[in-house]
């Protein structure tokens, strides 16, 4: 006997029909079941990954946005930073400096300032700026020193050769550090936020001694310089190119 199938209907009276399916009616059922399988499976398939694209063009679109905000942060930043260079530029011509000191590479190598070939030999006195800043005040006008304002934590380089006689605090210079060079010479270093050396120490020019910081009778980050030689205080710009 051929292959048979019998599907049983109830409709809503409860009343019972019958269909019975013989022969190629059995394969084209199954065949037909098969296909509305493959199209449930296929259409499961399709929306899983419909919704799969839809999610990463959302996230695309939200990273796109976070980008044309940091853009416009780094412009704005930008523009900032080019101002800032444009008033530096102004300051020094005010102040007549013809070199801005550049920043130092690295802990090791003072800033350009700070050697000069044709000084090599002369380490032992003070020479060039401690750190690479803007000159905010200068020497004179009861103001001994001078003033160079940069972000706290920026290396305080030493300028000569020399030994440390103190490393202090107090209210007027906060935490300082004096040093002790040749020929009577000495250098102060105020307003430091940490100092990494101790009295006694032998130091080289370019030696970083400390950083930068806001210690003491200051309004905002920088470093206070001075020069002297005896009981002299002297201009620290008269010491340089």
């Amino acid at each position: 006997m051929g292959k048979r199938l019998s599907i049983f209907f109830i409709d809503e009276k409860g009343h019972r029909k019958t269909i019975h399916l013989k022969g190629w009616q059995v394969y084209g059922f199954r065949l037909l079941m098969l296909l509305i399988t493959l199209v449930v499976i296929a259409s499961i398939i399709y929306f899983a990954f419909s919704a799969r694209i839809t999610s990463r063009m959302l996230a695309l679109e939200r990273e796109n946005r976070q980008l044309k905000q940091q853009l416009m942060v780094l412009d704005t930043i930008e523009q900032e930073v080019e101002e800032l260079r444009r008033v530096k530029r102004q300051l020094y011509e005010v102040l007549g400096l013809d070199k801005v000191p550049s920043r130092p590479d690295n802990l090791t190598v003072p800033p350009d300032v700070l050697l000069e070939r044709d000084l090599i030999t002369q380490t032992d006195t003070p020479y060039g700026l401690p750190v690479s800043g803007v000159l905010t005040r200068g020497h004179g006008n009861g103001h001994i020193g001078i003033d160079l304002a940069l972000k706290t934590g920026s290396p305080v380089f030493s300028t000569g050769r020399g030994v440390v006689m103190s490393v202090d605090s107090s209210a007027r210079f906060g935490l300082h550090v004096w040093i002790r060079h040749a020929k009577g010479y000495r250098t102060l270093y105020a307003h430091l936020s940490r100092a990494i050396v101790s009295p006694g120490d032998s130091v080289r020019r370019g030696q970083v001694i400390g950083y930068s910081g806001s210690s003491g009778e200051s309004t905002g980050p920088h470093i206070h310089y001075e020069v002297w030689k005896g009981d002299s205080a002297l201009n620290p710009l008269d010491f340089m190119e």
